[in-house]
């Protein structure tokens, strides 16, 4: 099982067009939960615009030039270059094409997007959406957190990837960094008054890369910048988000390079629950979802990987008890109902198992066919127990 919560078309989105993490799917958002309810409507736009692929509203809903103004912020440009730029970016037909990439690439990951939390932000709002990716085959794919920063108009004017550890503004500052002098850029990114030609060879090379969806190659520019930036927070998650374009060799060492470097960092911690999965330490797994629940928020989500990690661990009935909490914030998102049917087949108790598998055909209004479910290896052992077949002969 593999618990990867970054998915590829995400950052290609993100560091090509720098376009926000716009994960589309069918269907309406749904809200886990909201702190403020009354603020959660502009939470519920935004997550139904991505769920039903409404370009157009989407781009609408987010101020450009507000944006770009905090792109630009603290980065001197002279006057003609931060004015072409920003009418560049601006441009109807920029932000069309934007969206439209965006749309495209996460289109192919089948994410749903669902409200989780509404807090204000001054006269504006933050609204919290996770998005569950699945596979074409039906196949949990991990998730996203995103805080959409939404102005009094009720415009989204910046984004923060979870995933991440990043505004959308700071990190395509840095990617407009490359147009700027050598010194500012040493002074911006690594603390210097002067930059070596190397260092900002391979800046210029990183941007280029990235522009061209040429994520090896970007990867390898990044080795070249200076130990300073590399090892930073934003050095190590970046180098680790670059990574999940590549092997997963690659990736599983970006992620414990940042475990290295960062692992007390309460803004990294969702990143890091894929590097203890794959280490088999459940006990960091479990703080590390703790630690992001209580600074994001605990929903469905939290608790299913909650449950897997205990699962993994042998703890089945705090696995239980996590899964039950997933079905119980979420009674309509299948993660958690999968949760606990794995515990039980684990278990090998026939009878919680067919509670559970009764409760799920309550909820999504279906009915399981006996025979073919004990072809399946996962519950082939329910065959011969007294309580399937009278479970079996109900729906026969």
């Amino acid at each position: 099982m593999r618990l990867k919560n970054v998915l590829g078309a995400t950052l290609a989105a993100l560091l090509l067009c720098g376009v926000p993490a716009l994960l589309p799917a069918k269907g309406l958002a749904q809200q886990a939960s909201a702190d403020v309810p009354e603020l959660a409507a502009q939470g519920k736009r935004i997550g139904k615009l991505l769920n039903e692929r409404d370009r157009m509203a989407l781009l609408a809903m987010i101020d450009m030039p507000a944006l770009a103004e905090r792109v630009t912020a603290g980065i001197q440009l002279g006057a003609k270059d931060k004015a072409d730029f920003v009418r560049g970016f601006t441009s109807p037909e920029a932000g069309r094409r934007m969206v439209d990439t965006s749309m495209n690439l996460l289109e192919l990951n089948h994410g749903i997007a669902y409200l989780v939390k509404s807090r204000p932000l001054g006269k504006g709002s933050i609204q919290t959406l996770r998005i569950d990716f699945r596979s074409a085959d039906d196949e949990h794919g991990g998730y996203e957190y995103i805080d959409y920063y939404v102005n009094e108009q009720g415009r989204v004017f910046d984004w923060y990837l979870h995933s991440r550890s990043a505004l959308i503004s700071k990190t395509m500052s840095r990617l407009l960094l490359s147009m700027v002098e050598p010194d500012q850029l040493g002074t911006l990114l690594f603390n210097r008054k002067t930059l070596e030609l190397g260092a900002l060879q391979a800046m210029q090379d990183m941007g280029r890369a990235l522009n061209a969806g040429k994520f090896d190659a970007a990867y390898a520019a990044m080795q070249k910048l200076p130990a300073e930036f590399r090892d930073s927070v934003e050095g190590a998650t970046t180098m680790a988000a670059l990574a999940t374009q590549l092997d997963e060799s690659r990736h599983r060492q970006s992620l414990a390079r940042l475990a290295r470097l960062h692992g007390d960092k309460a803004s990294v911690q969702f990143m890091l629950i894929d590097h203890y999965f794959y280490q088999k330490d459940y006990p960091r797994m479990l703080a590390a979802i703790a630690a992001f629940e209580q600074r994001v928020v605990e929903d469905g989500a939290t608790n299913y990987l909650r449950c897997t990690a205990q699962l993994e661990a042998g703890q089945l009935e705090a696995a239980r008890k996590a899964c039950e909490r997933s079905v119980a914030l979420e009674p309509t998102v299948k993660n958690g109902w999968y949760g606990l049917m794995t515990v039980e087949s684990t278990n090998k108790d026939a009878a919680r198992l067919l509670k559970v598998l009764t409760r799920y055909e309550q909820q999504f209004a279906m009915e399981f066919d006996p025979d073919k479910l004990v072809e399946q290896d996962f519950y082939a052992w329910l065959a011969g127990k007294p309580e399937f077949r009278a479970w079996a002969a109900k729906r026969r």
